[in-house]
């Protein structure tokens, strides 16, 4: 038995759209649990992200830090993507949010939401603090990750914070929030 990492319970969170697929870094030596990764050569990258921007049924980008790249899939995924179909994962504090958000609020038709931080953020000990998602005329909502419901660690990510959090995304799709994604725990037997 082993405790799911929050990639693999993002990927349960999202399994009612598909499955979660990411690219991956060809010098690891392991994948990642949690998305299925697919390997491209160093020059083919961008257009794999760029086919992916266009047809996935969902489009989760990851702001963990406001790299050249996370700055180029954000102003395609802001010409290329459906609003309803992007969701960012907002993996930063409020300052470098902050930073981020002026760096591409041109891209965005309504701009990214501001990020309100509370006194008690600062003791998080977990990756995401919020998530933006977009109606259908790009207005942008912030959904920020209570630290209240993570007290027991991220044992309960998917089932507190990410199910409920991503109700409104579902919903746009049409898709229905797969209320059996296995146990809401994250132990798995060996077997498994």
């Amino acid at each position: 038995m082993k405790l799911a990492t929050e990639e693999e319970q993002l990927a349960r969170a999202v399994k009612a759209v598909g499955p979660l697929v990411a690219l991956g870094r060809p010098e690891d030596s392991l994948p990642v649990l949690g998305a299925l990764r697919v390997y491209v050569e160093e020059a083919a990258w961008r257009r794999t992200v760029a086919h992916w921007l266009i047809h996935a049924r969902l489009v989760l980008l990851r702001l963990a830090g406001p790299t050249d790249n996370l700055l180029w899939e954000l102003e395609l995924a802001s010409q290329v993507t459906q609003p309803e179909r992007l969701v960012l994962l907002v993996m930063l504090k409020r300052g470098a949010y902050q930073r981020l958000r002026v760096s591409v609020q041109h891209a965005f038709p309504r701009g990214l939401p501001d990020y309100e931080e509370r006194f008690y953020d600062v003791v998080r000990g977990h990756a995401l603090f919020g998530l933006v998602y977009f109606d259908r005329d790009w207005t942008p909502r912030f959904v920020r990750i209570r630290p209240l419901l993570l007290a027991l660690g991220p044992v309960h990510l998917v089932t507190n914070v990410l199910r409920p959090a991503l109700k409104p995304v579902l919903a746009q799709l049409h898709v229905a929030p797969s209320h059996r994604l296995g146990r809401l725990w994250p132990w798995r037997r060996a077997a498994a």
